[in-house]
């Protein structure tokens, strides 16, 4: 039985999440509750927006934290907000900043061709229902001959489970070798995990079907972790983890844990509420580790946190 999570990750960067917006010209049926109800659009002041940003690098960096890895996702589709790409060029100006992106590629090619410029890493999320899999090869083609670090991630979908597999082999014959995952879905009735076939399970235990080329994997270094956090088992055994490895375990049960997300990765949802991207609240003006008290942890990135039972 698992006792403790420990993080690889370097102790002196930040990674925070920001949803810009929660609506979406997608309509995913695995999406969670709350997350495209267009009760937040955009932003409404830039200037202010930017003002956050400022004062939270601020109280970070008290806290020796000197780099900032800024994903901007949501629910919503963050490629939809007019002035990201202003937003882009201004944080980058406030501190050590690398920008993230996750998106579903629906974008035009032109638009991905001027935002390219401010993106260390996009990840391009694949949802069979809505997406247009010709583009959304030909927009990942595109980033990556810009030498962006391209990861794209099939949501495997248990009800579309044969256009997923067939979507990952259109992937498979593009112009360039960029990163393919298969991600499955953690919580989302009808389905979630229990809704794979041991057959799917194990399809998915394996989820990259495709890794960039050598030479790209050491311009990119930085966006690797081979091992993304060490596991430690009552029985004094230790594992070395990544990816969805205690997902694919159903090791992915803390409630009660103490959790270490206010100083290693946080969340600024589209009200500007910061907090862990799993919902749970914190005193961003006394980051410190926190009683977790969801029953299950569904995304990859937040079960390898540290964490420990107490």
């Amino acid at each position: 039985m698992i006792e403790r999570i420990i993080s690889t990750k370097n102790k002196y960067e930040l990674e925070i999440t920001y949803w810009p917006t929660d609506i979406c010209n997608f309509n995913c049926p695995y999406c969670f509750a709350g997350s495209t109800e267009g009760k937040y659009r955009y932003p409404k002041d830039l200037d202010e927006e930017i003002e956050k940003f400022k004062k939270l690098f601020s109280r970070y960096s008290q806290l020796e934290k000197t780099q900032f890895n800024l994903t901007i996702a949501g629910g919503g589709e963050p490629t939809l907000w007019p002035k990201l790409d202003e937003f882009c060029e201004r944080i980058k100006q406030l501190a050590n900043v690398k920008i993230n992106l996750v998106s579903n590629g629906s974008r035009t090619l032109s638009w991905w061709e001027r935002n390219a410029k401010f993106l260390e890493c996009v990840v391009l999320s694949c949802h069979v229902k809505d997406v247009d899999i010709d583009h959304y090869i030909n927009v990942a083609d595109s980033l990556f001959e810009r030498n962006i670090n391209v990861v794209a991630m099939m949501v495997m979908d248990a009800s579309e489970w044969n256009t997923c597999v067939e979507y990952i082999s259109k992937m498979l014959n593009s112009k360039y070798s960029w990163t393919i995952q298969a991600k499955e879905v953690v919580e989302s009735p009808g389905r979630d995990i229990d809704s794979y076939t041991q057959e799917q399970l194990d399809y998915i235990k394996q989820p990259l079907k495709r890794l960039e080329p050598s030479d790209r994997i050491l311009q990119h270094i930085n966006n690797y972790s081979l091992i993304e956090s060490v596991g430690l088992y009552k029985d004094g055994s230790a594992q070395v983890a990544n990816t969805n490895k205690y997902i694919s375990g159903k090791e992915n049960y803390f409630k009660d844990w103490k959790c270490n997300f206010p100083l290693e990765r946080i969340s600024i949802d589209a009200s500007g509420k910061i907090q862990g991207s799993c919902g749970v609240e914190f005193d961003v003006n006394n980051p410190a580790p926190i009683i977790c008290s969801k029953t299950c942890c569904g995304c990859p990135p937040d079960t390898h946190i540290t964490k420990w039972k107490v």
